[in-house]
């Protein structure tokens, strides 16, 4: 990635705080982007931000708290982006929520309502307050991370799946409407991942199980950078003929099982 040509392009990533977030900040600062990391954990977004100064002495890392299922939040959360950004090259909409592992009969309501206000109408609330901010820059690019419960089928996972596969038709909705600007959205779908959203999960499993999921895809259980890579490519230079696409990043889980 020309570094150069990174200097002064400001990207915003939501979820900044933990797993894919935080991992993607940390290989953005090495290629000299400006970054508006955003989390609801203010001390969590403290630890990305010091993690990155520590080694990247110019880097230039803004952390904003706010709540992204909450428009009101994320409106003034803006205003203050406003005071140190004017343009916005690149938006990572990363954070999500998995509250119910159940099919749509034993999905508590409340849990439906969060899951879709944080992963779907967050990303909505986060995309177009940005969109203005990147036709002030006359060229931008969105990835949204959505996952491989939003293109296959998978068992108990009602509204993660539902909200995941929404983001599908988003990103292709996005692109349409924005190439005239310049504007890139794609989405990268990623499998199984030792994350602080699915540790527990993993954790809970037999070891039957653990390796049955491993063996669900042919390059194993992916890490979080394997991702943060995709996020860096899609943003870059090398991926500007690339919109609307959606990218599975999971190992070779959504080829299909034996």
């Amino acid at each position: 990635m020309n570094k150069k040509r990174n200097l002064g392009r400001n990207i915003i990533i939501s979820g900044a705080g933990s797993g894919i977030g935080k991992e993607t900040a940390k290989l953005l600062a090495k290629s000299d982007f400006n970054l508006i990391l955003l989390g609801r954990d203010k001390q969590k977004l403290v630890e990305t931000k010091y993690l990155i100064d520590e080694t990247h002495s110019n880097s230039n890392v803004k952390i904003y708290v706010c709540d992204i299922s909450s428009e009101k939040s994320i409106d003034q959360c803006f205003l203050k982006i406003h005071k140190s950004f004017s343009k916005i090259f690149g938006l990572v909409n990363n954070a999500g929520i998995n509250l119910s592992r159940e099919d749509i009969v034993h999905t508590n309501v409340d849990d439906w309502k969060s899951v879709l206000e944080t992963n779907l109408s967050g990303t909505y609330y986060l995309t177009k307050k940005t969109i203005p901010l990147m036709i002030e820059e006359k060229e931008g690019s969105i990835v949204n991370i959505s996952s491989i419960a939003g293109i296959l089928g998978m068992r108990n996972r009602f509204s993660y799946s539902v909200t995941k596969s929404a983001l599908l038709g988003f990103t292709r909705s996005i692109s349409v409407d924005y190439a005239k600007h310049k504007i890139r959205s794609n989405c990268i779908c990623p499998g199984y991942i030792s994350t602080p959203l699915t540790e527990k999960m993993l954790n809970s499993l037999s070891k039957k199980d653990y390796q049955a999921l491993v063996a669900k895809h042919p390059l194993g259980i992916g890490k979080e950078l394997y991702v943060a890579e995709a996020i860096k490519f899609l943003l870059s230079e090398k991926s500007k003929w690339i919109t609307g696409a959606n990218i599975p990043v999971d190992g070779g889980y959504s080829l299909g099982r034996d």
